[in-house]
């Protein structure tokens, strides 16, 4: 026999959903989702700024030529396969940017005070069903919490889980490879300006 004060699985259910309903409102996890796609926002926007430089920049240099007398030479369009490998680089950036966008709006969606109140009060009333034992409308309540909570947290547990992952195994990389990008971009746009100051001197040749 089950002692008066021995905790039942219906009291875990109870002290669960309580807690569920708390949860919506810490903000502690909110703001550490928006800080984390704020960061990888920046990142990829800078991506895509770098690499939409270095396909200008790249582009400047394919357009030099070289007139020597009998027939013209254009020394840039070596850079052919560098700049189309370039180009579908910055349109990958430019979704993930959309992307990461996308989920700071839905992020700002799901921890509006309505998706809260809604949560909080599915958690409640499942809570009072279970600790009623009520039977009409109890599974129809847990679910509903269920779908709160999983509107609640979805965005925020996606965001959190790639904003942690990337920094334990991205950052670095990705941090070496946007000093590349700068690097190339710098040294790129000051042979450009030397093609372009030098070119009156070469068709004159």
């Amino acid at each position: 026999m089950t002692p008066r004060n021995a905790m039942t699985p219906r009291h875990v259910v109870v002290a669960g959903l309580l807690l569920a309903a708390l949860l919506p409102w810490l903000p502690a996890p909110q703001q550490f989702a928006r800080a984390t796609l704020d960061q990888s926002l920046d990142q990829a926007f800078a991506a895509f700024a770098i690499a939409k430089g270095l396909n200008a920049t790249i582009s400047v240099l394919q357009s030099s030529t070289v007139d020597l007398q009998v027939f013209q030479i254009a020394p840039g369009e070596a850079l052919d396969p560098a700049n189309d490998m370039i180009e579908r680089f910055s349109w990958v950036m430019f979704a993930a940017t959309g992307s990461l966008a996308l989920q700071k709006l839905l992020l700002t969606i799901s921890g509006s005070a309505l998706i809260k109140a809604l949560a909080t009060g599915a958690c409640l009333l499942a809570a009072g069903l279970v600790a009623l034992k009520t039977r009409i409308g109890q599974s129809a309540a847990l679910k509903l919490a269920m779908a709160a909570l999983f509107l609640r947290f979805a965005v925020l547990v996606v965001a959190l889980a790639s904003g942690l992952a990337g920094q334990a195994f991205l950052d670095d990389p990705r941090t070496a490879t946007m000093q590349q990008l700068e690097t190339t971009q710098t040294r790129l746009a000051a042979i450009a300006d030397e093609q372009i100051s030098g070119r009156d001197d070469a068709e004159n040749w």
